[in-house]
């Protein structure tokens, strides 16, 4: 989905958060995600050595909406209306999507929810009360994530405190 919510008490829709971005980055599949981090993680997570890291949305927003702009172009130049569609028709090429992840609501992310939604690879996930058009919502409550607008009720991963280096 091009653009999720995660919302619920604050510390259990950013714990979701940070846990969804310590995955991005320490996956075998981080070499092929571009993951952006706005906002700083608790302490002992340290998602930085593979995300691009920055303080506001307003910091990096022109260079995400360039980049979704030109893979858009590209995957319609060769005729694939997906990046994995792409990826698969020629395994050789690069098709990068970016992920998004923003830890505080702030200005700026109507404008990158916009982006995300007009063009191909990219996602945008934020933690916390914001008024925006989401294609998805995780209700976090703390061992219960209901997902909207599916209503599928599931077990939240997340890393729980005492797994963390203590600070």
């Amino acid at each position: 989905a091009p653009a999720t919510l995660i919302v619920g008490a604050p510390s259990d829709a950013e714990a979701l958060l940070w846990t969804r971005a310590l995955d991005l980055v320490t996956s075998n599949r981080a070499d092929d995600i571009n993951v952006i981090r706005i906002g700083e993680p608790p302490e002992g997570i340290d998602t930085g050595g593979r995300a691009r890291v920055f303080p506001r949305v307003d910091d990096v927003i022109d260079e995400i909406c360039a980049e979704a702009t030109a893979l858009t172009d590209s995957l319609r130049a060769r005729r694939r209306p997906t990046t994995f569609e792409a990826r698969v028709d020629n395994p050789s090429e690069v098709f990068t999507p970016t992920v998004v992840l923003i830890a505080t609501p702030q200005r700026g992310i109507d404008r990158l929810l916009t982006a995300a939604h007009n063009h191909h690879g990219l996602t945008v996930v934020v933690a916390g009360e914001f008024d925006g058009e989401f294609d998805r919502e995780l209700c976090v409550e703390g061992d219960t994530l209901m997902l909207k607008p599916v209503g599928l009720r599931l077990t939240p991963a997340h890393l729980p405190p005492d797994e963390l280096p203590p600070a």
